[in-house]
């Protein structure tokens, strides 16, 4: 069979720093060329990206093509006094990348031919693009969400609720086929778009990639802590991971007297939202074990993850149709993990799944409380329950990448 070609349009790709997302692509990218696929990338320009590392550049395949596309963030780059007009953020900030990589993709499509377009959210001006390159070349068109789209409570805005609406509804209108990341995503499509047959909504996981592990140790290098390290590595945001309930059950665990039987420190690597969660840490009077850390490179927050003792998810129960990709890492990590969710919810039910069973609502600071009291014992006596790695392995993003192929397989009309 001759090579395939696809044209993989989207914006989160290196060398941006802090979206797990990220690394989703690049390995699509990367292994797609095993099942005869060669992949070319429609990016944006580095200069777009509020946080750069020009050390996440080595994450990029070489046998990949890269065309980065002009585009600004609206905020940064296009207001005035921290102010800008609505239309220039619909559906997104980056809404003037629509234009730039329609136009080159365009270039990307007359000069390389590809056989398919593959489109990725949560930046909905990528299928924006999408739409607009499959309606003028007709070339089959797969997107990808990697979070639902329009949801009940998001976006907020009356305008850009308008906006993802209807990108949604062309996605479902042109697109060959559609791949999520979840079950309760899938589910919700199905639902939402009932014309649709199930064949054509495929579920393949966020995952992870073993391969950016292999060089990162599985203990840290320095001489062991008496103190307890339990780490969050990403953003947490303040609907969907607010860790408000959290930080009050600390507080309660102090007051009880039960923080002081134990030596922990609690870590929030690159959680966005400093300033305000400083604040709020200051005021509980929990400053002595709760510690926010700065941005770091990809792999060295990997290494970091596996060095501490133990890992926490924060997942609200408005995104019980989500899954983070952290919690694919965090198992492969092969250390204890404390879940901060819906136990129904997606994130609930997939580390269930694997054994994990400290788990309790993000919304509720006494169901936090106990399960923290739990945990800790756990940890201190060496009993905390680990993922397996072969339990870990079934989410490896090079296995996951024979599912894309047959799905932009399908698209193209080939069996």
């Amino acid at each position: 069979m001759s090579r395939r070609r696809l044209l993989l349009i989207a914006y989160h790709f290196p060398p941006i720093q802090g979206s797990t997302g990220t690394s989703r692509t690049v390995a699509f990218s990367e292994y797609l060329q095993a099942y005869g696929w060669d992949v070319c990338v429609l990016t944006i320009q580095a200069k777009a990206y509020e946080n750069v590392a020009t050390e996440n550049e080595i994450l990029i395949p070489p046998h990949v093509k890269i065309q980065r596309a002009w585009g600004l963030d609206a905020r940064r780059s296009l207001s005035i006094f921290g102010k800008y007009p609505l239309f220039l953020a619909l559906p997104d900030r980056w809404q003037s990348w629509i234009l730039g990589a329609t136009i080159k993709g365009g270039r990307v499509i007359r000069n390389w031919s590809p056989d398919v377009i593959m489109t990725t959210y949560p930046i909905p001006s990528a299928h924006a693009i999408g739409w607009f390159l499959n309606r003028k070349f007709k070339i089959p068109w797969v997107a990808d969400f990697r979070d639902p789209m329009l949801q009940p409570d998001y976006p907020t805005g009356k305008w850009q609720r308008w906006a993802f609406a209807e990108i949604e509804k062309q996605v479902f209108a042109h697109a060959k086929e559609i791949v999520v990341t979840t079950d309760g995503c899938r589910q919700m499509y199905l639902d939402r778009y009932p014309a649709w047959k199930k064949a054509n909504v495929t579920t393949v996981s966020n995952g992870f990639d073993p391969a950016l592990f292999s060089g990162t140790p599985r203990a840290a290098a320095t001489e062991k802590s008496d103190t307890l390290v339990l780490l969050h590595s990403g953003l947490l945001y303040p609907n969907e991971r607010n860790p408000m309930a959290f930080f009050k059950a600390v507080r309660s665990l102090q007051d009880s007297g039960f923080l002081r039987t134990i030596n922990v420190e609690f870590q929030f690597r690159a959680s966005g939202n400093e300033e305000a969660y400083l604040k709020i840490i200051s005021e509980l009077g929990i400053d002595s074990q709760v510690r926010l850390l700065p941005r770091i490179p990809y792999v060295a927050a990997i290494e970091e993850m596996r060095a501490v003792d133990a890992l926490m998810i924060f997942q609200a129960s408005n995104c019980n149709n989500q899954i983070p990709a952290k919690a694919y890492e965090y198992m492969y990590c092969q250390k204890p993990i404390l879940a901060l969710t819906d136990p129904a919810g997606d994130t609930g039910k997939l580390l269930s799944s694997v054994g994990v069973d400290s788990i309790a609502h993000l919304e509720n600071s006494d169901e936090i409380e106990e399960q923290l009291m739990t945990f800790l014992r756990q940890l201190q006596i060496g009993k905390a329950f680990i993922v397996s790695e072969k339990d870990a392995l079934r989410f490896s993003r090079k296995s996951l990448t024979g599912k894309i192929s047959d799905v932009l397989t399908r698209a193209i009309g080939e069996s």
